[in-house]
């Protein structure tokens, strides 16, 4: 029994990787985990739009607070969440925006290309007949 564990044991340890978090790193936060309502495009009561079709994959920018064991870590959440605040590695994602430097604004946008058409008739419709 003792030697089957243990094989078990290196086996599931043969690929394991350390995670890349530490305290301070801001973080984003997988929302499947998540009510429905907390990170969704639009919070409005219409069903349609109150899905997880349409809500984001990741929620917020996040700060790690502190180490709340081997692979869990205490997020700064927005209080109005009333969530636990303290989430497993597998639920993060490192954000990947370097913050030792202030970044210069993005250049402003031109748009040279100002042709425009007009649309004489519709020739032929794919669409339903009702």
């Amino acid at each position: 029994m003792e030697e089957a564990q243990l094989t078990m044991v290196m086996e599931v340890n043969e690929h394991h990787q350390p995670h890349p978090f530490r305290i301070g790193d801001s973080v984003f936060l997988d929302a499947c985990l998540l009510p429905v309502g907390y990170a969704n495009v639009n919070s409005t009561a219409n069903d349609s739009a109150n899905s997880r079709k349409f809500q984001h994959p990741y929620a917020g920018l996040f700060t790690v607070l502190k180490s709340a064991g081997k692979n869990a870590f205490i997020l700064d959440i927005l209080m109005y969440w009333r969530l636990h605040p303290v989430f497993n590695v597998a639920c993060l994602k490192l954000s990947k925006v370097d913050r030792t430097y202030d970044h210069p604004p993005p250049p402003p946008l031109c748009s040279t290309a100002t042709v425009e058409y007009k649309v004489e008739s519709i020739r032929e419709h794919r669409g339903t007949t009702v």
